[in-house]
């Protein structure tokens, strides 16, 4: 028997790692040589494509998700050239940065959040090597520098990523694009089974690891049984669903945690306005949760709901302003239980509040912001991973260029056909596969 069968299984788990990290920065080092030395483009991107699906997609979705994206900006280039792109997110910025290289252009980059693994908030994979996200970095830093104008959605957002890669970054809210909605049919408390004697908040938007909905359920357990919780979106991953289901029947929850799928945004929006109000709850230890003024804050706005918040500094300027809801001090969820009672029995003053910040924060006062960005282009070219009809930021952005005249393409994720094209311009679908 030799040494190595002796060998124990975590020296045996460290040497695998080690040969893994090895084998990417040989091929970070191969990579970087062509695309850096040799500038062959089209054939670059395919390459780095096919040698991160190699390597293995798992080490990191979103570098393995933007070199797809780049390579559908490859394929589709004649059709996609412009004077300008936007990249929506960290995820578009290698194909936005492939596109102004070759082309020309200019770069303009929308940041959600910061693009380092530790502050973002899908739960990606944590046990990932660093040399994968030092490569991942290192290419997005680059491109931001190069860009030309960088949006973010808040001041403290604003202020967190101008400090973090030394450029200037212009603030550019998820404004409404209306300051009212239609009356809402009471559909979404009949399907939660709810009496107008009850008090139904809502979770706004999707559920992920960084939304601590644990932590909301065991608030709502320390209320009576008159509030529940309906959460109109995903949860994902599947995992954590299974986790909650398997809390929710713990704490005795299952008639008052409701679940419902998906809708289109202004069917959403008048539907959730039948809710009695709205929560946005996320980690405090993750600086996007705590600073970006997230869509989840505006759409309870535009629905007339009064919020009650985790920690977020954005959210925190927007009360000083308008009083519109109450921001919990702490994650105990005893005070957490008390602030639910607390904006109910005060839900009544936050009306004149809601009203101002509907009229207020609206689309059309900020997207001169944006216009002044695209006003020297003719054409611009949006790339993103999302599906940009679902999109609402995208969606408002889409409606400017087109008032200011400018020719629209893109690419992103579209649910059917896989080019389409409409009054918003030409979209293509990013390929499943590399096949030409």
């Amino acid at each position: 028997m030799s040494d190595r069968d002796l060998e124990p299984r975590s020296a045996i788990k460290r040497r695998i790692h080690a040969d893994l990290v090895d084998q990417f920065e040989s091929l970070t080092r191969e990579l970087d040589d062509r695309l850096t030395a040799r500038r062959r483009l089209l054939r670059d991107i395919r390459d780095r494509y096919t040698a991160s699906d190699q390597v293995h997609r798992s080490l990191y979705q979103p570098l393995y998700n933007g070199l797809r994206l780049a390579w559908g900006c490859a394929k589709a280039e004649a059709h996609l050239k412009a004077d300008g792109y936007i990249a929506h997110d960290d995820v578009a910025l290698i194909a936005a940065d492939y596109m102004t290289k070759k082309h020309g252009g200019i770069l303009i980059y929308d940041a959600i959040e910061p693009f380092e693994h530790d502050q973002k908030t899908s739960g990606y994979d944590s046990s990932i090597p660093r040399e994968v996200l030092t490569y991942y970095t290192l290419l997005n830093r680059a491109a931001v520098l190069r860009a030309q104008t960088r949006f973010t959605t808040s001041e403290p957002l604003a202020d967190f990523l101008q400090q973090r890669y030394g450029a200037p970054f212009v603030v550019l809210p998820n404004y409404i694009s209306h300051s009212s909605h239609s009356p809402s049919p009471c559909e979404i408390r009949e399907k939660c089974g709810c009496t107008y004697q009850d008090f139904l908040v809502l979770y706004v938007n999707s559920i992920y690891p960084a939304s601590r909905f644990d932590e909301v359920l065991r608030a709502l357990s320390h209320c009576d049984k008159s509030y529940h919780i309906v959460n109109v979106g995903d949860v994902r991953p599947q995992n954590l669903k299974n986790e909650l289901d398997g809390m929710i029947a713990e704490l005795d929850l299952a008639q008052r945690v409701h679940f419902l799928p998906t809708m289109p945004y202004d069917a959403y929006i008048s539907s959730i306005s039948a809710c009695n109000a709205a929560l946005v709850w996320l980690d405090d230890e993750n600086i996007n949760c705590v600073a970006n003024l997230h869509n989840r804050y505006l759409d309870a706005i535009a629905a007339g709901l009064p919020l009650l918040s985790s920690q977020n500094a954005a959210f925190a300027t927007l009360l000083e302003k308008y009083d519109l809801g109450l921001i919990v001090p702490d994650r105990n969820p005893t005070t957490f239980a008390g602030c639910m009672r607390t904006i109910r029995e005060k839900r009544d003053s936050f009306v004149p509040g809601l009203q101002c910040a509907q009229a207020a924060l609206r689309w059309e006062n900020v997207e001169e912001r944006f216009a002044k960005a695209v006003s020297e282009c003719r054409s611009v070219t949006i790339i993103t991973w999302k599906d940009p009809h679902r999109n609402q930021r995208i969606q408002r952005q889409i409606q400017t260029l087109r008032k200011h005249g400018i020719q629209i393409s893109g690419i992103g994720t579209l649910p059917d056909d896989p080019t389409m094209t409409s009054q918003a311009g030409a979209w293509f679908n990013i390929p499943a596969s590399l096949d030409p």
